[in-house]
């Protein structure tokens, strides 16, 4: 009967007619989480090391005007994160690993707040992890590509 409970308290398709955005972020984090997870697990393959490790993507952004996208680093940020190296996955790039503690912090929260009835995210809090992702991004997006026009100078 506990189970049923839970089971309709987190219900992704249950309509509300006061969704906020609170909600509806919790919806869609819901709908990615599987996704996530079988990420996660091929991350961890050798077939995903072959790949990310020896050259086998390629970045469109970076061949165009020469300067790192916001993005650069991200995948193999993501392959180190799963197969937790948390410091190599820093280094290619904060915003990964960031936006994972902010993803499981506001995701935590919310569902002991569903399940449990403990605070949940207030609609402000929702906007200040939002704006720590995009500070973040144009933040590492800036200081790499500053390096970068910075070697180019000295050569």
């Amino acid at each position: 009967m506990r189970i049923i409970s839970v089971m309709k308290k987190l219900s992704v398709f249950k309509y509300d007619s006061e969704d906020n955005v609170v909600k509806a972020l919790y919806k869609i984090g819901l709908i990615i989480f599987v996704p996530l997870v079988i990420l996660f697990f091929f991350l961890r393959t050798d077939t995903a090391v072959d790949y990310l490790l020896n050259g086998g993507y390629y970045c469109t952004f970076k061949s165009a005007p020469g300067l790192n996208c916001p993005g650069c680093g991200g995948t193999r940020a993501s392959f180190y994160l799963a197969r937790l190296d948390i410091v190599n996955s820093f280094k290619m790039n904060a915003t990964v690993l960031v936006s994972v503690i902010l993803y499981l912090f506001f995701m935590i929260k919310e569902t002991l707040h569903r399940v449990f009835g403990l605070k949940g995210v207030k609609e402000w809090q929702v906007y200040v992890l939002i704006a720590i992702f995009v500070a973040t991004v144009v933040t590492r997006w800036i200081v790499c590509n500053f390096v970068f026009v910075l070697k180019c100078r000295r050569n």
